[in-house]
């Protein structure tokens, strides 16, 4: 009977608690790494959508002829923008202004709707009088 209890090991309900304990932290640890991809990713689209805008932003050129101008396009890989050029504030103080002001957004669009995301930047463009 000594001999017995000198080799005595875990019992199967311990290591039935043993890998249970094992698989649910093996589960959150997957979730986890889940979603910090998805994380990445997401963010990794959301930096290529506000280069491409920066992108579009510098090669907008502005037609002063028109009081709102509205472009659009899209990218090789699957990105759209949407740039919209209106004269900025009211008429009555333009005319005391050396440059003529102007509101200048521009809007690209990723994914899929209806979860179709997007950036917009925003500028101030300023035009010499005399260029229009």
């Amino acid at each position: 009977m000594s001999h017995r209890r000198a080799e005595r090991g875990f019992t199967l309900i311990e290591v039935l608690v043993a890998f249970a304990i094992l698989a649910l932290s093996m589960g959150a640890l997957m979730v986890a790494f889940g979603s910090s991809a998805k994380l990445s990713a997401a963010s990794e689209s959301r930096a290529r959508a506000l280069l491409h805008a920066e992108s579009v932003l510098d090669a907008l050129s502005i037609d002063l002829s028109k009081d709102t101008v509205t472009q659009n396009g899209s990218f090789d890989d699957g990105f759209r923008w949407e740039a919209t050029i209106e004269p900025y504030g009211g008429d009555e103080d333009h005319e005391a202004w050396i440059a003529a002001a102007y509101d200048v957004s521009v809007r690209v669009f990723w994914g899929r709707k209806p979860v179709e995301r997007n950036v917009e930047l925003r500028t101030l463009r300023l035009v010499p009088k005399g260029f229009q």
